[in-house]
């Protein structure tokens, strides 16, 4: 090691040489647990930690009907209580998508001014979506809608049809091609009975799951900022009180919410390309009011606009409101122009399609699901082939229990709750007058948790493939805790017992150092058979971990009745339990005091398992012992015998990645004697303190741990050609395996007096 030296080098005086200090060797974190697999949410581009189920819940979400890692997670915070970490790597198959809402601003026309999405893909952040639409074909329990999907993007949708009234079908599944299929007691041709009428709507709505946002004035400047509201599933998660839309400001809302760590919730993103004013402000609903009584606000929920040079917008009259209007925007071309005052426009509406043609002046009626009404010029030019004028409908949701602010602008503290509403009206609780506050034609605000829609899971195709490509050793998440001392790590793909799976994740496990936590099959429950799918299935490992059986019925946590479900995170939190206790991985995490209590049965049965056969084999038990279910066994599948010992090889693997981690500042130090000194020193305290933990034995830590670096395994050549070589033999503790008790009995003449 290189020696400062601080003052004259020839010259006279006093110089002050500091010689190096030693280097102790940061202990590693233990109990560190990566477990793979489908989760509701969650980032899909990283690794990522949940320190509990408080907040694995948010941010990985709840129980999954697609997945057992929820389960396991649960268990390993259950059964670590509170010892080691949890990592999680989200697996999907590259097809998810945001759930997102755009938000209007709160000038005239109302342009979009801010768009929310959900964090990450999925529909936790919300799945609503609707289709209106002219059918392809349909049989007695299938639907085709002829349109494109994702796979069972629909599903759980309801299905109405116009030609069947009072109603409605679940939609069981969907493929791509946007054929759905249904339950298989519908007599969908039967109820059609040869109506010509293809008109249906499919719709599919939040439920429970959703993200929603409430737009407030902001609290510190109420005219010309605004605040915000987040909430999940219908429960308040975070304010941000002061948020405003100009980009210069320390409170754009762009940085304040995309920029904090802590918001697992959205992303926002600024859509306003002009100015910003007052009004520039995002709004849940916002408008200027056409009535107004003491209880009741009535509102237009349409505008209009117009492409057309030296024309004023369209006027939209005569609005008749469908008895179950969307929202939707109508895009409106001119084709034929011959009769300047009766121009004729093809229209497409952003949520059916193509429509009839429309003529200037004439009343236009289509469905239930938009309004009727009539199109003109308000004055300039005519219209001419080529113009497009563009119309918004956008009905009030429910907002039963939202606020309303009749008049935001003069009055905005006087507010009122909301008791019902229709597509373009309000009423509010009785017992309130909204005329002594506002007036027809204030500008009213809804303050509503607008909800975002269209999320999608994106796991219909997720393959071995999928996995395997999560355990590679170049481009693995996993990478990411190198270099972050975190030792050990332990990985999981809870529930997935794929043989190219399970390999893939062996495999990543030795190339790291690791250790992977396998599963035998449920449906393996014989021990000849778990014989058989360790050593000729999986194939013999130092970095594979087994229990048999791998699976356990256990309480049902959504209900009544019981569950199989995998065993590996109890497994792994018990370990991670017992290398905390005894500060290390050289504990065998097993015996009568490492139990498993949750378990109500094994799909084995009560009958005693084969050790015999399973534990000279690396299978290690999981066994029933004075009333409780406990892990029991040390081993491994080793290749090598020095490693049967499942502790030898987790101790062994845990130091190493400690040492990787810990000698940065040797590299391209001087290698000289003092080097290797300070080198021995740092191994030494390393080594002292595992040998007071009984990690190594001997008679003291010389007998414990050999520690060589010297000139004896550091000859000229290997210093020439830039290398250090360190020594280091340690002798882990053993583990008692069987405690054999030797009795014969005694002879009539012996005597044990003396």
């Amino acid at each position: 090691m290189a020696q400062k030296r601080f003052g004259p080098t020839l010259a006279a005086g006093t110089a002050v040489i500091e010689g190096e200090t030693d280097k102790p060797i940061t202990p590693a974190t233990l109990g560190v647990t990566v477990m793979t697999g489908i989760m509701e949410k969650g980032p899909t581009d990283r690794l990522f930690r949940a320190a509990n189920r408080t907040e694995f819940l948010k941010q990985a979400g709840s129980y999954s009907s697609d997945s057992q890692l929820p389960n396991a997670a649960f268990d390993f915070y259950n059964f670590s209580t509170g010892a080691g970490e949890l990592w999680l790597s989200r697996i999907t198959d590259g097809t998810g998508k945001l759930a997102s809402a755009s938000l209007k601003s709160r000038l005239t026309p109302h342009g979009e001014v801010l768009k929310i999405e959900s964090k990450n893909v999925g529909r936790w952040g919300g799945k609503a979506q609707c289709i209106v639409a002219d059918y392809v074909g349909v049989t007695q329990t299938t639907f085709d809608t002829g349109k494109t999907m994702l796979k069972n993007e629909f599903k759980d949708a309801t299905l109405t049809l116009s030609a069947v009234v009072n109603k409605s079908y679940k939609v069981i599944s969907n493929d791509v091609a946007g054929v759905l299929t249904l339950a298989s007691d519908v007599t969908l041709v039967t109820d059609i009975s040869g109506s010509g009428d293809l008109l249906y709507k499919l719709e599919l709505t939040n439920g429970e799951k959703k993200v929603g946002v409430l737009i407030k004035n902001g609290l510190e400047n109420p005219t010309t900022e605004f605040g915000m509201e987040i909430y999940l599933d219908g429960v308040f998660q975070r304010e941000y009180p002061n948020l405003s839309m100009e980009p210069n400001s320390t409170r754009y809302v762009e940085q304040v919410i995309n920029d904090d760590g802590s918001n697992t919730w959205i992303t926002v993103t600024d859509l306003n390309t002009g100015s910003v004013v007052a009004g520039t402000r995002p709004a849940n609903f916002h408008g200027v009011s056409t009535g107004l009584t003491a209880t009741v606000l009535t509102a237009d929920i349409h505008e209009a606009s117009t492409s057309a040079a030296g024309d004023t917008v369209g006027v939209v009259g005569a609005l008749t409101l469908g008895s179950d209007v969307k929202k939707d925007t109508l895009t409106l071309t001119v084709t034929n122009d011959a009769t300047p005052t009766a121009a004729v426009f093809s229209v497409v509406s952003s949520v059916q399609g193509a429509l009839a043609a429309l003529t200037e002046g004439v009343a236009y009626t289509t469905n239930k699901y938009l309004a009727d009404f009539t199109l003109t010029n308000s004055g300039g030019d005519n219209y001419a082939n080529g113009d497009v004028v563009t119309i918004t409908f956008d009905p009030f949701p429910n907002l039963a229990g939202a606020t309303l602010v009749p008049d935001s602008v003069n009055d905005r503290r006087s507010k009122f709750a909301i008791a019902s509403n229709t597509a373009n009206t309000i009423t509010v609780k009785v017992g309130n007058d909204m005329t002594t506050v506002a007036a027809i034609s204030d500008e009213y605000i809804v303050e509503y948790a607008s909800q975002l829609g269209g999320g999608y899971d994106g796991v219909e195709d997720v393959a071995d493939a999928t996995y395997i490509a999560a355990y590679d050793t170049g481009t693995s998440y996993i990478n990411q805790l190198f270099g972050k001392k975190k030792g050990l790590v332990k990985l999981s793909t809870p529930g997935i017992t794929s043989t190219l799976v399970q390999k893939a994740g062996k495999d990543y496990a030795e190339a790291k150092n690791y250790m992977y936590r396998a599963e035998i099959p449920a449906n393996v429950t014989t021990d000849d058979g778990a014989e058989a799918y360790v050593n000729d299935t999986i194939g013999k490992s130092n970095y594979a971990k087994f229990h048999f059986p791998s699976y356990a019925y256990v309480s049902n946590p959504l209900g009544a009745g019981r569950i199989l479900q995998t065993m590996s995170g109890a497994f792994l939190g018990r370990e991670a339990k017992v290398a905390k206790d005894f500060a290390g991985f050289h504990k065998a995490a097993g015996g009568e005091d490492v139990t498993l209590p949750h378990i109500v049965d094994l799909p084995t049965g009560e009958r005693a398992l084969d050790e015999e056969l399973l534990n000279p084999n690396g299978i290690n038990v999981v066994k029933k012992l004075d009333g409780n279910y406990v892990m029991w066994g040390d081993r491994l599948p080793a290749v090598d015998s020095a490693f049967k010992f499942a502790h030898t090889r987790e101790t062994l693997s845990h130091w190493e990645n400690i040492f990787r981690e810990s000698f940065n500042y040797i590299i391209f130090s001087i290698p000289n004697a003092e080097q290797r000194e300070l080198l021995k020193a740092s191994f030494r305290a390393f080594f002292s303190l595992e040998f007071t933990k009984s990690a190594i034995i001997g008679r003291n830590l010389d007998d414990a741990v050999l520690i060589k670096i010297d000139d004896e395994n550091n000859p000229p050549a290997a210093v020439a050609a830039g290398d250090t070589n360190a020594e280091i033999r340690p002798r882990i503790v053993g583990v008692t395996e069987r405690f054999v008790i030797t009795m014969t009995p005694a002879g009539i003449f012996e005597d044990f007096s003396a």
